[in-house]
């Protein structure tokens, strides 16, 4: 087909560069049509009735898509997610992935498991900079161990969001500024996410034979990226409904950051806490991979761990199930490991970081349920 146009022809599946990007285009198309079955069916078993309601209460198209349509497909997106994992696991093998956790080492599962609950000590440090009034170390710390299980009952965010909204709340913090230290830290969580990723893969791309990407093309692309912001903000500007819908959302996270970015100290504080988490959460997957003898360099861990996170959260899929471990899969793979070994180091990590803390994580929200912290 290249041919047929003039082009150069191209082995897709023979080259490194492409080989992933091909296998991944392959298997969307193959999967796509059976998934957007069941989305068609569980968008069609909604009730006109509830859209009707939202619109007489003053809900516009979106709004009806994120508080309506989005919950009601749940169900469905998990269904999707287990079963594009079940799919994965199929692909790689039963009886090899199998063999591949048995020669997983004990110890450094145990150390992954440990690292993990350490990281719930640098939230304390992001929440007590977010607000003026002082924050209890011990049941901050165990707050973070009930999000992970109420996560795997709603979407991580939002569990988290509302969690430590009613925390806040019971500690004295005025409800306005409980529910704005959600959005506060959450969008310098983001730069912090955005940063770590430009930063890892950059020193990826110093650090492997990148062949035709160059600095040009770098460059290149964040010219793209740049051009795309300019033309959005034009548009938003010369479109009176749009700017009408975006400005007081602009003016409403303008004033909730504003305290915190006129004081170095607090936006410091906050700031350096996300950062930790982040690389907390990258040594822990380090640990992981250790276990499986692999070695792959920290950058790119960080890279992968960030990476998945960010991905995984966009999905509205409690817990982030089966879409976490094939991003991770598809990321580990793509720095260079075995495609067996890279699914087995997802399921892994996530069984350590993601699915065992919930069990402390039960009994903790007990604990604060009961001493009235929530």
């Amino acid at each position: 087909l290249l041919n047929a146009v003039g082009l150069p022809s191209i082995n897709f599946l023979g080259s490194t560069e492409t080989s992933l990007a091909s296998m991944m285009v392959v298997a969307v198309w193959k999967e796509a049509g059976l998934f957007m079955i069941f989305y068609l069916a569980a968008l069609q078993s909604i009730p006109v009735n509830l859209k009707d309601a939202a619109r007489l209460e003053g809900a516009g198209s979106v709004r009806i898509f994120f508080d309506v349509v989005l919950p009601l497909l749940r169900p469905t997106t998990i269904f999707v997610a287990v079963n594009a994992l079940i799919s994965q696991i199929a692909q790689v093998g039963f009886d090899t992935l199998v063999e591949e956790l048995k020669t997983a080492s004990v110890g450094w599962l145990i150390a992954a498991f440990i690292i993990k609950l350490l990281g719930y000590s640098t939230a304390y440090m992001g929440i007590k900079s977010a607000v003026t009034q002082p924050v209890p170390y011990a049941p901050t710390v165990l707050l973070q161990s009930a999000n992970s299980f109420v996560g795997l009952v709603v979407p991580s965010t939002v569990g988290k969001v509302a969690m430590d909204v009613r925390f806040l709340q019971k500690l004295g913090v005025p409800t306005t500024t409980a529910v704005a230290q959600g959005p506060v830290i959450s969008f310098f969580g983001f730069l912090i996410e955005i940063a770590h990723l430009l930063i890892t893969s950059w020193a990826i791309g110093q650090a492997i034979d990148t062949g035709d990407l160059g600095e040009q093309d770098s460059g290149g692309l964040l010219a793209v990226v740049g051009v795309v912001v300019v033309v959005g903000l034009i548009v938003i500007a010369a479109v009176p409904k749009l700017r009408a819908k975006v400005w007081p959302k602009v003016k409403e996270a303008y004033e909730s950051v504003k305290g915190v970015v006129t004081s170095p100290a607090r936006l410091g504080g906050i700031c350096f806490s996300e950062f930790l988490e982040k690389i907390v959460g990258a040594m822990a997957l380090a640990a992981v991979v250790a276990a499986f003898g692999a070695s792959v360099p920290f950058t790119a861990l960080i890279f992968v761990s960030v990476g998945t996170g960010l991905l995984a959260g966009l999905a509205p899929v409690p817990g982030g199930i089966g879409v976490a471990e094939a991003t991770m899969t598809a990321l580990l793979t793509g720095v260079g490991l075995p495609a067996e070994q890279a699914f087995s180091i997802a399921v892994t990590y996530r069984l350590v970081t993601s699915y065992l803390p919930p069990v402390l994580g039960f009994f903790s929200l007990n604990w604060m349920t009961e001493k009235g912290y929530i």
